[in-house]
């Protein structure tokens, strides 16, 4: 159990409140009651944590919490919440606030100022929500070699539902938009904008420059540039170590080595139902979706349901899909053969236009989409009509759960047909919350969005 400190994600976070209630305290066995045993190793002094029972003391006192200005008092129940532009600038600068939980309550525009470190510098252990709000024209400006973006390092915690608009980075280091390294949980977090290397031994991506955690139903439309063609460069994450799930890149990217539309440097990490529509030029190890995708003995690199359809350019290793496979594993993927210019890969199946276009195609491939249920009911994908465009996360289009395209009745019959489930993996079936239920947070949104159309 947790109070205060980084979260790493193998603990239960509990307030100030539940730390001095054996009742939370879940397989703990203390003494007084035989409902958790009869060895009673544990015992607690109200007003206290609790304490071994040989300790002849009261046990440990709780901490007390930073001093800050913001509301809230950092817990899951009660979290600081950022107001204003003000507090805002309270939680960048101060330092005492580098773990907890938080929640974003307005937009928030740096148009005014420029950085020259990460916004909020050094390392977040915290859980950031969002909430669908946006933070806008972040401008970072420097010569030093550091981690850049708006968080410098996330130690494990989380960063969930928040969009960066119009982003200029220019650095050196580990860069990325959301956070040079991750440890942690990064989920619906969006960006678009710039972001440019300036010199050699950089990570470059449009989220992440280096990512140890996990991403997922994220997406990138940025123009990344790394004008010294240093190395690891993805329109997700320069190098990868972790799990990349249900994400996009579109835009642009240019670097030297290990260049790819998701992930430039795929260092035994798995990337899964991802796609990739930018135009990737590099020099060695340049592919469409990945770079380098590349295995240990004892770590498989995987790529599985995935695609890139953007044009390709390098000078050597260079795949539609995969620059170059070391021993990594690459199934049920594709690439556009036309679109890249390419015909080779080092992993996956290249396809025509016409055929990336065809909903048979990807069905035949076991790919998940919305409208069928024999590759699956958690509807991942999604393709209304062949011919009209790639196919797309089915994510991207909200409570528009079903075919045809716009909100409607069908969406509706959709959402009752799946109404509380629950334990499900975030955004899959009718859940577009991310809290994996189907619930009023479902149905609110599908009533905002009621008979639009796209």
């Amino acid at each position: 159990y947790l109070l205060s400190g980084p979260d790493n994600g193998t603990a239960t976070a509990l307030d100030d409140l539940q730390m001095q209630d054996s009742s939370h305290f879940v397989a703990f066995d203390f003494a007084g009651s035989s409902d958790d045993g009869e060895d009673d190793y544990w015992t607690i002094t109200n007003g206290y944590c609790p304490r071994l029972s040989w300790q002849t003391d009261d046990g440990p006192l709780l901490p007390s919490p930073p001093a800050t200005t913001l509301s809230g008092r950092g817990y899951p129940r009660d979290p600081y919440k950022i107001s204003s532009y003000a507090d805002f600038v309270e939680f960048r600068t101060n330092r005492s606030l580098r773990c907890g939980y938080f929640v974003l309550e307005v937009d928030i525009d740096l148009a005014m100022e420029a950085f020259t470190t990460s916004v909020v510098d050094g390392t977040f252990g915290g859980h950031f929500d969002g909430k669908g709000h946006a933070i806008k024209n972040i401008t970072i400006l420097t010569g030093s070699y550091g981690r850049l973006g708006l968080f410098g390092r996330m130690d494990h915690g989380s960063l969930h539902n928040l969009t960066l608009e119009n982003v200029n980075i220019t650095g050196s280091g580990s860069i990325g938009g959301f956070c040079g390294f991750n440890y942690g949980s990064l989920r619906n977090c969006h960006i678009s904008g710039a972001i440019t290397t300036e010199y050699t031994s950089s990570h470059l991506g449009g989220l992440c420059g280096t990512n140890f955690g996990r991403v997922s139903e994220c997406s990138v439309d940025c123009v990344l540039n790394d004008r010294h063609s240093a190395e690891d460069a993805g329109g997700i994450c320069g190098r990868n170590y972790g799990p990349i799930s249900k994400c996009f890149a579109r835009g642009s990217i240019a670097g030297g080595l290990k260049v790819g539309g998701v992930c430039g440097f795929n260092y035994t990490g798995s990337i899964d139902n991802c796609y990739s529509t930018m135009s990737v030029t590099g020099g060695r190890y340049v592919g469409g979706l990945c770079g380098r995708h590349y295995s240990t003995r004892t770590t498989k690199a995987t790529i599985t349901n995935c695609y890139s359809a953007g044009p390709v350019e390098g000078d050597q290793d260079v795949g539609g899909l995969v620059g170059d496979s070391y021993y990594g594993k690459t199934t049920y993927s594709f690439w556009d053969t036309q679109a890249s210019g390419l015909v080779g890969s080092d992993g996956g199946t290249g396809k025509t236009t016409a055929e990336m276009k065809m909903l048979s195609t990807f069905l035949d491939a076991g790919w998940d989409f919305t409208n069928e249920s024999a590759n699956g009911t958690d509807d991942l994908w999604r393709l209304c009509i062949d011919g009209t465009d790639y196919p797309r996360l089915a994510w991207e289009f909200g409570p528009d759960y079903a075919c045809p395209d716009g909100v409607s009745i069908g969406d509706l019959l959709y959402l009752s047909n799946r109404w509380l489930e629950r334990e499900l993996a975030p955004y899959t079936s009718a859940d577009r919350t991310g809290d994996g239920a189907v619930n009023l947070d479902d149905y609110g949104l599908l009533s905002e969005q009621w008979l639009q159309q796209p």
